[in-house]
């Protein structure tokens, strides 16, 4: 049987299956296996927003780079294009045949389980200046972010009858 529990007062959702644990990405997004990035008794924890600022602050795009916290990961935006993802403390890039010869030389692991292969690249917070060359590389091929349609009202369907 699989039970979930909340550890603690930690905010780690975690999924019990045959004595392992799996983070509350997993548990959230339904893949109820244990990933090899998380061992037993191995405690996930989120990606810190400091280290998100830390990104942001390395690449020195000013407005042009936001973020949005998922999963207590987040996604990293450039021009309201996401360009990537911090998982785990680590800055993971949307892979794209146009940024591969940027990207050569670095790891590539999926950064949740179940998720694409993205090239891992850390060691780019030292070079602020390759790192917003790749950033704003990746974004030029990212595609437009579809527009979401306005969500459809519901009207009462209670009628209101008076007597005269």
């Amino acid at each position: 049987m699989i039970t979930a529990r909340i550890l603690g007062r930690t905010r780690i959702g975690v999924l019990v299956r045959n004595g392992h644990r799996v983070c509350d990405a997993c548990l959230i997004s339904g893949l109820f296996y244990t990933s090899a990035r998380h061992s037993p008794g191995e405690r996930v924890m989120a990606t810190d927003l400091s280290f998100v600022e830390f990104i942001s602050e390395q690449a020195a795009l000013g407005a042009r780079i936001s973020h949005k916290k998922m999963f207590g990961e987040y996604a990293i935006y450039v021009d309201t294009k996401m360009v990537g993802l911090a998982c785990d403390n680590s800055l993971f890039v949307k892979p794209a045949a146009m940024t591969s010869d940027l990207t050569a030389g670095f790891p590539v692991r999926a950064p949740y389980p179940g998720g694409k292969p993205h090239p891992v690249v850390d060691e780019l917070l030292d070079e602020p200046d390759r790192l917003r060359q790749l950033l704003l590389a990746t974004a030029a091929c990212m595609p437009e972010p579809k527009l979401r349609a306005p969500k459809k009202t519901t009207k009462s369907k209670r009628s209101v009858s008076t007597t005269v």
